[in-house]
């Protein structure tokens, strides 16, 4: 799933660039990906000290970051991403400038950003139900 992820990443930038169109929603998509990234970042590395050097810092700070990793990744791929989901999918296939600008690719982009929404928010149950 990982390798398939950035490929359709790959693939959804470089047709972007090829038409020279669908750039800002690659970008929103991207941006929404990567927004939680360090919140996670500092709960895997506070993970990982608290397995190589538990203390009573990390001991206090794990369960914080996994509650706000939750809350954040939770938020941005629940309630945001298929909000701007919509929106995209929305203006690549019924508004007549997307259906101009990136024509036949605009449905595969628009399953894609769905594919991916449905792959996210079953991880995001997954991360909220192990943090509280």
């Amino acid at each position: 799933m990982f390798l398939l992820h950035h490929f359709a990443t790959t693939f959804y930038m470089a047709t972007a660039k090829g038409y020279q169109a669908g750039h800002y929603s690659a970008m929103l998509l991207m941006w929404m990906g990567e927004v939680t990234n360090p919140v996670h970042n500092t709960y895997e590395i506070l993970k990982t000290t608290m397995r190589l050097y538990p203390g009573d810092n990390v001991k206090v700070m794990l369960p914080l970051f996994g509650k706000a990793f939750a809350a954040s990744y939770g938020v941005a791929r629940i309630v945001v991403g298929p909000l701007m989901g919509v929106w995209i999918v929305a203006d690549l296939m019924f508004t007549r400038l997307g259906r101009k600008n990136v024509g036949w690719v605009g449905l595969l982009w628009s399953v894609m950003i769905a594919a991916v929404l449905h792959g996210s928010f079953g991880f995001a149950i997954d991360v909220a139900l192990k943090a509280w």
